[in-house]
């Protein structure tokens, strides 16, 4: 999508079937392998022509102090947990953006997510080109309904936000009736956003998720045509990288977020 020019205005609604995909369509299960292999193929080409993604053992100390179990020593033992472990948020985007067929996989990849009754209680509006502009304006509009007091210059500084890469995937939270709490759906509906970035990246394409301080407002929900129950759980930039990624992040110290309950009750959780 970033690939074309003189297109026209693009704003696209975009929702995954809640059941099996149309005879055709890309299945969960086999836009799986195809990410897989894709990471696969994406992991020897930067490790061949760009900074690789990988970790490296200079990145790594003990597992004593680690978050995760790669080591020196063993290294390389855990590639798909490499893989996770080296995502990063892209810093800087630029064309060209993710083709339509790259867009397939990375937005199959959200029926990928735990969601309790199967509801897919999620949509995506797909932005490009002159899309970006119209979202931008709907963006500030929003901003200013909440914030009257906004500068003009910091109405501005809201309509860029539209214009950090090529692509945008805006994600919404579609809640279903039923029985499935909304705190539950909109769980799914989050954890599909980091498929996408997940996916994005295994194929390559830089990503980085992004919102503001508000999730509906009149200019947003007529453009993006939200219903009474629905909000805007931010967007995600897709695009190629034009730097390179960031430094490893500090390695969680898991146990300071994590306890054992036993039949003692509660307390350190030392494995």
């Amino acid at each position: 999508m970033g690939t074309r020019k003189n297109q026209p205005v693009v704003v696209r609604r975009l929702q995954l079937a809640p059941r099996l995909p149309h005879k055709g369509a890309i299945g969960s299960v086999t836009a799986t392998r195809l990410l897989l292999r894709a990471g696969a193929s994406a992991a020897w080409l930067s490790s061949h022509n760009k900074p690789s993604y990988h970790l490296h053992p200079a990145d790594t100390t003990s597992t004593s102090s680690m978050s995760h179990p790669t080591s020196p020593a063993d290294a390389g033992a855990h590639p798909l947990l490499d893989f996770l472990y080296a995502r990063r948020s892209a810093s800087a985007l630029g064309p060209p953006g993710p083709s339509d067929e790259q867009l397939k996989l990375i937005l199959s990849a959200a029926g990928t997510v735990p969601d309790h009754g199967q509801l897919r209680p999620f949509r995506f509006v797909v932005v490009s080109d002159g899309g970006r502009d119209v979202f931008g304006q709907a963006l500030a509009a929003a901003a200013l309904e909440h914030k009257p007091q906004l500068t003009p210059q910091a109405l501005d500084a809201v309509r860029a936000k539209a214009q950090r890469s090529p692509t945008l995937i805006v994600l919404i939270v579609s809640p279903k009736p039923g029985k499935i709490e909304a705190w539950e759906q909109k769980a799914a509906a989050a954890c599909s956003g980091f498929a996408i970035v997940l996916a994005a990246h295994a194929l390559g394409v830089g990503a980085v998720w992004k919102n503001v301080p508000f999730t509906r407002g009149q200019a947003l929900t007529k453009l993006l045509g939200l219903g009474a129950e629905e909000e805007m759980l931010g967007w995600i930039h897709l695009g190629t990288s034009l730097k390179d990624p960031a430094a490893a992040r500090p390695p969680l110290d898991w146990s300071s977020v994590t306890t054992l309950l036993d039949a003692d009750g509660v307390r350190p959780f030392q494995p």
